[in-house]
């Protein structure tokens, strides 16, 4: 009966989250990065953070984004094979 009752607790656990809103979940304060930061600052900041996603702004305007995968997929590894 044990997984009876886990999928019962699933299900209003997945039937909750269908109700819940965006702003319900969604990180506050964010941390942004600008432009024309350098790959090494974006990632002492998500360290310095604890985060792995930082938006890219120029003029207070969110242009992208960079993840912790970006920088080492597109700024280690190709650096590392020109």
């Amino acid at each position: 009966m044990l997984v009876v009752r886990q999928m019962r607790e699933l299900l209003v656990f997945i039937y909750q989250g269908v109700n819940m809103r965006v702003a319900e979940v969604m990180t506050r304060n964010v941390i942004a990065i600008p432009v024309d930061a350098t790959i090494v600052e974006a990632a002492e900041l998500m360290k310095t953070h604890n985060i792995g996603f930082l938006p890219v702004v120029a003029d207070e305007i969110v242009v992208g984004v960079v993840t912790d995968r970006d920088l080492v997929v597109r700024g280690m590894c190709e650096r590392a094979n020109p």
